[in-house]
């Protein structure tokens, strides 16, 4: 058996969206709303840790390009 394919942010914020809107019907049994509460707890903190990423590499690149700019100066 292969390893499951790990989702990308994208995919990761449409379920989170999903569960979000299942638990807001009120229409699962407690144990169901339950797993999809914990599912959704880790997508998020999947996608924290996604988009913390994202923002030190942007950060980054922000100050090799500030470097650059001031070395040319």
């Amino acid at each position: 058996m292969g390893k499951k394919k790990e989702k990308n942010f994208e995919e990761m914020l449409a379920r989170l969206e999903e569960i979000s809107g299942k638990l807001e019907e009120g229409n699962l049994q407690l144990d169901e709303s339950i797993r999809l509460y914990e599912e959704g707890m880790e997508l998020a903190k999947a996608c924290y840790h996604v988009l913390k990423t994202a923002e030190l590499k942007i950060t980054e690149i922000k100050k090799k390009f500030e470097e650059e700019i001031n070395k040319d100066s």
